[in-house]
């Protein structure tokens, strides 16, 4: 009887500790408490949040120069994609970038956009007017004619947004503009991407995102802000602020705290929800009041 009671009492431990662990694993899943404090790991998120998506690695030609354009391209995995993504980088390396962000690539591909990130498109100061822009636009043309897709958006974050605003201002293919921390070009002499009559040409909804860590990306999204109340009034604009530095969004770096998770997150349901809004004709977000 001992034998037997002792038995059934590790048999009830067993099932109490799966009961738990379980339990544990759906309510904290991609979380890691250490030191009494819940962070996030970039393993956490990349691999257990958005991974039923197809990542291919795939070339377009900018057919202005014949120069091969490489690029992460993100696909949902079940569904049609319903419209595509540009996502110009920040500068540095292209591999390092595209590592930083494939978890927002992922995010978007879940969602049914056919998302491509170029790895080594042109974006420095010295090519943003012309290589970088049309880089962008043959990128475009690349997801429209492979996917048959009739809306694109362009976003643009740091370095990269430079070309993007670009080809916002010189080509009629972005249905949807977002500015990510965008910066604008070193050179206070070279005022192209603010003049009248180039600010005049944007025709995309656009949205400006940035943390209030982050003063200067901050002010180069006003003085945007302002040219497109004075030459593109009819444009829908809006500028939204978050809780953190340049780069919060991807959680860069170090482990990172629940708020910090939390920042990132709204920001990035955030434009999920203005792309909803401008390429599928879903409703204007309740955060979102046009200048």
């Amino acid at each position: 009887m001992k034998q037997t009671s002792a038995f059934l009492s590790i048999i009830g431990i067993v099932l109490l500790v799966a009961i738990i662990s379980l339990s544990l694993s759906n309510s904290f899943q991609n979380i890691k408490n250490i030191g009494g404090q819940a962070v996030y790991t970039r393993t956490d998120v990349v691999d257990a949040l958005f991974t039923e998506v197809i990542k291919e690695r795939i070339a377009f030609i900018n057919q202005d120069d014949d120069k091969n354009i490489h690029a992460d391209l993100y696909l949902p995995s079940d569904t049609t994609p319903k419209a595509g993504i540009i996502f110009t980088r920040g500068g540095g390396s292209g591999k390092i970038q595209a590592d930083k962000w494939e978890q927002y690539m992922r995010r978007l591909a879940h969602v049914n956009y056919a998302v491509l990130f170029p790895i080594d498109s042109r974006i420095n100061n010295n090519h943003y007017k012309d290589k970088g822009a049309a880089d962008i636009f043959y990128a475009a043309t690349y997801l429209k004619q492979t996917y048959n897709l009739d809306k694109i958006a362009c976003i643009g974050t740091s370095q990269g947004h430079i070309s993007t605003l670009a080809a916002v201002e010189d080509y009629s293919i972005c249905d949807a503009y977002v500015n990510i921390a965008g910066a604008l070009p070193h050179k206070q002499e070279d005022p192209y991407l603010l003049r009248p009559n180039q600010i005049a040409q944007i025709e995309s909804p656009s949205l400006f995102i940035v943390g209030d860590e982050d003063p200067q990306k901050e002010n180069f999204q006003l003085l945007i802000i302002d040219q497109m109340d004075q030459y593109a009034p009819d444009i829908a604009k809006h500028q939204e602020i978050y809780q953190g530095p340049h780069g919060f969004m991807t959680l860069e770096g170090q482990d990172y705290t629940q708020e910090e998770f939390n920042q990132a997150d709204k920001a990035q349901k955030d434009i999920i929800a203005f792309l909803k809004w401008q390429l599928e004709e879903a409703k204007k977000p309740d955060y979102y009041t046009p200048n």
